[in-house]
């Protein structure tokens, strides 16, 4: 059994952890059943829609009826599939990892249908990302619950088209929006923040092949702290602007990617947000930054 996360809730969900990185929340899922021919129990699911409903505390949140019947013909409105799917719950565990402790067991055992499925996804921002599993009952009223490998929680991207279509959009933004900017630089991955080589040097070679200087030095553990906490400031207000425009994918990585030209954050920061979205890196930086050379050598 499968749970397939399509793009536009990957990014949803990773919006909400990191909202509330220290606190539970929860609310109603709609999950897309998925049969092989002639089957009656499902090969996998897909995640349609949550609405978050419940902040709870550290440890623990629960969603209420009336909670969940409030907005529930609003959802069948705005999101018409929904009314096709089976409904059940998602939660987030933070930072603590996503597995089904005893009370989400009883959780799924006290939901389990006579007919159809109950589903429940957990989710976290570190160590095991996702959890899911079902729970049903069987003809003689006895209650199964079923839980998926982790290998078995994917995320659908777009087809490569619509990417490539969606970087294009991305290098156009940025050239119609462009500045003029002093090109600093940042950590590359294993550099300075791996054990043993916590802080950085004037210079390192990137992933890319170029050398780039530091835009910062750092001399203590809390100046350390104190750059990262403001790029991260930095990010989230990216990550929030974004929402509201068309193509919120396309604007959080078009402004993630002129922040990190202009020396706002850093190359591993942005790359951290990429691969959070499911996307390489290297690919997207380098067409983005293959655009803005062409456009540089034209105006030349």
């Amino acid at each position: 059994m499968y749970l397939t996360i399509p793009l536009e809730i990957y990014l949803k969900l990773n919006y909400f952890l990191k909202q509330f990185p220290t606190t539970e929340w929860s609310g109603p899922a709609w999950y897309k059943p998925h049969y092989r021919k002639g089957e009656k129990f499902p090969k996998g699911f897909t995640l349609v829609h949550f609405h978050p409903v419940d902040l709870g505390h550290g440890t623990a949140t629960t969603i209420e009826a009336e909670d969940t019947a409030k907005i529930l013909q609003k959802t069948w409105k705005d999101y018409p599939e929904t009314e096709k799917c089976m409904m059940g719950i998602i939660h987030s565990h933070h930072n603590m990892g996503a597995f089904f402790s005893e009370t989400d067991k009883n959780c799924l055992k006290d939901n389990a249908p006579i007919e159809n499925f109950y589903c429940s996804t957990v989710v976290a921002s570190k160590k095991e990302k996702f959890a899911f599993a079902i729970s049903y009952q069987d003809q003689y009223g006895k209650t199964h619950l079923v839980e998926a490998n982790s290998e078995n929680i994917n995320m659908q991207m777009p087809n490569k088209s619509k990417e490539q279509d969606k970087w294009a959009r991305i290098a156009k933004k940025i050239k119609d929006d462009k500045k003029t900017t002093t090109v600093t630089s940042w950590y590359d991955k294993g550099g300075s923040l791996n054990q043993g080589n916590l802080f950085p040097m004037q210079s390192r070679p990137s992933q890319f092949g170029s050398y780039y200087t530091n835009n910062f030095s750092i001399n203590a553990y809390d100046e350390y702290d104190s750059v990262i906490t403001g790029q991260e400031k930095i990010i989230d207000k990216h990550r929030k602007d974004s929402m509201t425009a068309d193509d919120p994918d396309s604007a959080y990585i078009s402004s993630l990617y002129k922040s990190m030209n202009a020396g706002e954050i850093d190359q591993l920061l942005v790359e951290e947000e990429l691969e959070l979205m499911n996307l390489n890196p290297a690919i997207v930086i380098d067409e983005i930054g293959k655009e803005d050379k062409d456009e540089s050598k034209a105006s030349a």
